[in-house]
């Protein structure tokens, strides 16, 4: 591979449209994965921070990072010069520094799937639910109020849009529960159960978490607020060894202080993340009939799908697909066209049957305005939704930034 990528990058590629020269703009992968393409030390390792210098210390029979934001940051010259040798596993550094124009250091993303959803978030309900030995008794929840959550979880499911692949579980399932519902839960459904719930430090500790990656997920954000991420998950990360004890800040919980750097290298955190890749583990999966030769498969039958599957070009304009045509209204003046109940603009559902998909958000003239579709019309020139506009828009929360920024309110 690494010679194949070197070779492209210095001849390039013909294509119709030229010649094209190919750079390598990063590698998706977890912690494990990324120690052993770099012969670095693992997770568990005390120079095991693949963007600082820090050494962990043993703790409560773990290696753990409480030293805080005090740290080197490392680059690509350092990493080549091998100026801390104890990041190191062998005597010679990777076949994949020899990539043309690769940053070892940055180009390998910390990618938030396995950091953030299967690593932190998975962490602190587990901390919560009392399931991790030696998780202090202050920050348990009682088995009523774990119940409760539960329950409420449940309860959400009719409201749960189709933007969404899976539908929320009972905290009971927690160990069986995937990286999109753990997502689900840090970015949308975790705010609204927990209220009232946790303590008041751990629930105001958990919305800094939530702030940040609501705002790390979003493209074109103002720098501003990328610098006021960077100083909360620094609170964050401090906070968290205070509320649940320095030991507990493992290798994932320390990279919460370099994510934001991720940011500025290749915009919201899902593009570089791996759940598309591991989202196409199913179409490799059905490609595999029996155990011998897995390989040769997935070769053949992807030869197949090339060979008698219709070209889709991704770059041109979607059409918009109406469905559930009706005469039912409501009407207003001057729309006399025809009257459907659902619409779908590339991928984006609105479904005026369904109270999970007929209401929409919208930003104009810094206001955030919130409404309910009733209709939809489609006319010769235009189409038109008519909508019921909510006159209260208030914010969820207020500290440690208003809601209203995030485009998070109660109406």
């Amino acid at each position: 591979m690494v010679n194949e990528l070197k070779e492209l990058s210095k001849n390039g590629l013909i294509t119709d449209f030229g010649k094209k020269r190919v750079v390598v703009s990063g590698f998706c992968c977890d912690a494990p994965a990324r120690s052993f393409i770099l012969k670095t030390k693992g997770h568990t390792g005390f120079f095991s921070c693949s963007r600082c210098t820090i050494e962990g210390v043993y703790l409560e029979n773990r290696v753990c990072f409480p030293s805080g934001n005090s740290f080197y940051k490392r680059t690509h010259s350092n990493f080549l010069n091998r100026s801390n040798n104890e990041y190191h596993l062998t005597d010679s550094v990777s076949l994949i520094t020899e990539i043309p124009h690769l940053d070892i250091i940055f180009n390998f993303p910390l990618d938030y799937m396995h950091l953030v959803c299967l690593g932190v978030m998975k962490k602190l309900i587990l901390l919560w639910l009392g399931s991790i030995k030696k998780a202090p008794l202050s920050v348990r929840l009682e088995t009523i109020k774990g119940l409760t959550i539960s329950n409420n979880l449940l309860l959400l499911k009719p409201f749960i849009t189709s933007d969404f692949s899976r539908l929320p579980r009972g905290l009971n399932e927690v160990p069986r529960w995937k990286a999109t519902e753990y997502r689900l839960f840090l970015l949308y459904s975790g705010p609204i159960v927990l209220q009232g719930m946790l303590n008041e430090d751990c629930y105001s500790h958990f919305i800094c978490l939530h702030i940040c990656f609501r705002i790390l997920l979003t493209s074109n954000v103002e720098s501003e607020l990328i610098h006021f991420c960077e100083k909360l998950l620094i609170y964050f990360v401090d906070k968290f060894g205070k509320l649940y004890g320095k030991h507990f800040i493992s290798h994932n919980v320390h990279g919460l202080l370099h994510i934001v750097d991720d940011y500025a290298q290749y915009g919201a955190l899902d593009n570089c993340s791996c759940f598309p890749f591991e989202n196409f583990l199913q179409f490799l999966k059905k490609m595999v009939r029996k155990f011998e030769k897995p390989l040769e498969q997935v070769i053949k039958r992807y030869n197949e799908y090339l060979t008698f599957s219709e070209f889709k070009d991704s770059t041109c304009k979607k059409d918009i697909d109406f469905r559930k045509p009706h005469n039912e209204g409501p009407i207003i003046d001057q729309c006399t066209g025809s009257q459907f109940k659902c619409i779908i603009i590339d991928d984006f559902k609105i479904d005026t049957q369904s109270i999970a998909n007929c209401y929409v958000g919208f930003t104009k003239e810094n206001q955030l305005h919130i409404c309910k579709v009733e209709n939809i019309y489609r006319n010769d020139h235009e189409n038109v939704l008519i909508v019921k506009l909510f006159n209260n828009v208030e914010p969820f929360f207020t500290k440690p930034i208003n809601s209203i920024k995030l485009q998070i309110a109660n109406c």
